[in-house]
């Protein structure tokens, strides 16, 4: 049979971790008596084949490959080592029945190869084939004595699985006998006897183990556990307490007794004990963190938030090593809403002991940028980005804080700082509002060019980016350049948001520089209507518009309400003035004065 090559390539490009690089173990493979007898030139041609086949699938090549291989089988039908790795080829293809004979033929030819039969047997096992599965193991048992430990722990495994519980047990203790009891094999032998319904014979077994480890805490406590978990109170409860009695510290032993209590009812005496041992200060970082988990999900059942909320409080004023207890404490005020009052010395708590703890300097962060603190916000940010540079929307923050602080040379900088750390994996918004951000700073500093370049950056992101593209075409209009560009950009943004009174601004003041006055004053006209921020910008643009109409009367009214507007609002104490608003008013009194537009 001839595979399509495509699908070979396709199919066999997994063939390297299925087969765990089978040829080439197999490249220096000698022929086995049951192989073919062949005639020198036949010799001669097999050997060329199969090297070439190794090398071709060393190179990737697996269709090449597996053609080789066919050759080789029609030179030697019965070649072990050409039919086993046909048969891994054959698993990748998915073509089970004809891999399964395969390997059975391989493992036929060549009885004495330990791989052949182990991968013929972990077939049947993948098949559910048990019973063909156990007995070629059975028989490699035998005729493989170095693979004592691996074999016998295959047959526990498959005896178990066909619930021939005797055998198993056997071969436990032969693996015992021969490699030594251990914790493995003791617990194998509870489980197998207590599926077998023979309790006596299974605690036996655990007591053996307790007995074989004198003095050792940790197998009288395994001892213990079991016994809790198998409903044998009484038993647990006299272990546990005779360790206590002897390390009143033992803190697992503590635990235990404490399950054992909750097992028995006693709810109240079991959680004391618990929280009690989350508080002592003894107990390992990551310990105490399970068994708060476990202590907080029974509470929560109770609903009783009071006594999470105390239990935190009181497990925070131990000493910590590690962040765990303060993590787990952060997450459950955030889950439940608490305050920031009261997770932010939490947060702080964590980043003590784990300073780069990203959740914690991103909630600090989110927490500043709520109470609108300036310099928090700045300090949080520079924080976050000492460890996550990448973080790109605290440039943007740290761009706010800088303009807040009038300072346009260190908003730029953090612009350019953000933009240096954009990468394939970077949010696109965030990387448009820094290229944005950097070309509306640029033109505020006299830089045009600059800014111009950085808003066609900003546009690669999202080339419908309206807030871009309106910025862009405005400050083109009053460069008066590219006129028809800018025209072109903000026909797209009145188009998406018709009721923007900015947008329609923008073009009108774009129709103005060029010249097309009637235009502009209809959507001037649209612009006053859809404005709620009584802007004096589009009142004086409505002004030098109605001028160059000939209507100076309309066009004073206009700039005397524009001026009104503006000293009305540079009044208000909280108010923000925008660069077209600086120097306006002195503008509008001299064109009011003169009663003409002023270039």
């Amino acid at each position: 049979m001839r595979l399509l090559k495509a699908d070979i390539r396709a199919k066999m490009i997994s063939l390297a971790l299925v087969a765990a690089g089978m040829l080439g173990a197999c490249s220096s493979a000698k022929k086995t008596i049951a192989d073919t007898v062949l005639s020198p030139a036949d010799q001669y041609r097999y050997d060329t084949y199969f090297i070439e086949a190794v090398n071709q699938e060393q190179q990737g090549n697996y269709d090449v490959a597996f053609d080789l291989l066919q050759h080789c089988l029609s030179i030697s039908p019965r070649s072990s080592s050409v039919l086993y790795e046909l048969s891994a080829y054959y698993t990748a293809l998915g073509e089970k029945e004809k891999a399964l004979q395969y390997m059975q033929q391989a493992a036929e030819n060549d009885k004495e190869n330990y791989w052949y039969r182990e991968n013929l047997a972990q077939a049947y096992y993948d098949n559910r084939q048990y019973s063909e599965a156990t007995a070629i193991y059975e028989d490699m048992y035998k005729s493989f004595p170095k693979r004592a430990p691996e074999l016998l722990t295959k047959l526990i495994e498959l005896y178990r699985a066909t619930e021939q519980y005797d055998k198993e047990i056997h071969a436990i203790t032969e693996l015992e006998e021969r490699f030594g009891v251990t914790e493995e094999t003791s617990m194998a032998k509870f489980r197998t006897y207590w599926s077998m319904g023979n309790e006596e014979a299974a605690f036996e077994e655990m007591e053996n183990m307790v007995q074989s480890h004198p003095g050792d805490a940790y197998y009288s406590l395994m001892f213990a556990d079991v016994c809790l978990n198998y409903s044998r109170f009484d038993d647990a409860l006299k272990v546990y307490q005779e360790l206590l009695a002897e390390e009143p510290d033992n803190d697992l032993a503590s635990i235990g007794l404490a399950n054992y209590y909750e097992k028995i009812g006693r709810d109240s005496l079991a959680y004391a004990m618990i929280d009690s041992l989350i508080v002592n200060g003894r107990m390992p970082d990551e310990r105490r963190a399970q068994l708060t988990l476990q202590l907080v999900s029974r509470l929560e059942q109770r609903k009783d938030s009071v006594a999470i909320m105390d239990l935190f409080h009181r497990s925070l004023s131990v000493p910590q090593t590690s962040p765990e207890q303060a993590k787990l404490c952060a997450a459950y005020y955030l889950q439940h809403h608490q305050p920031d009052s009261v997770v932010t010395p939490v947060l702080y708590q964590i980043l003590r002991l784990e300073p780069d703890n990203e959740d914690a300097l991103k909630q600090l962060l989110y927490y500043a940028v709520q109470h609108n603190d300036t310099e928090d916000v700045h300090r949080c940010s520079q924080a976050l980005l000492a460890y996550y540079p990448d973080e790109l929307y605290a440039y943007y923050y740290l761009i706010i804080t800088a303009l807040r602080n009038d300072d346009i040379d260190k908003a730029i900088e953090w612009c350019r700082e953000g933009i240096s750390h954009i990468n394939e994996e970077s949010n696109t918004e965030l990387c448009l509002d820094l290229y944005s951000s950097l070309g509306d700073l640029c033109i505020r500093q006299g830089d045009v060019e600059a800014g111009f370049f950085a808003y066609d950056s900003a546009l690669v992101y999202n080339p419908a980016a309206t807030g871009v593209l309106n910025n862009y075409a405005y400050n083109l209009s009053l460069a008066q350049r590219d006129l028809d560009k800018a025209e072109e950009m903000s026909s797209v943004t009145i188009k998406k948001e018709p009721s923007n009174s900015t947008y329609l601004d923008t073009y009108a003041w774009i129709l103005y520089q060029k010249k097309r006055y009637s235009e502009a004053q209809i959507y001037i006209n649209q612009a006053l209507q859809n404005d709620t921020t009584q802007s004096a910008v589009l009142l004086d643009h409505a002004g030098d518009i109605a001028y160059q109409l000939g209507s100076v009367d309309e066009a004073v009214e206009l700039w005397k309400k524009a001026l009104s507007t503006q000293q009305q609002k540079q009044k208000e104490a909280d108010a923000i003035v925008n660069d077209d608003e600086k120097g306006l008013i002195s503008k509008l009194q001299k064109k009011i004065r003169q009663r003409k537009c002023i270039p």
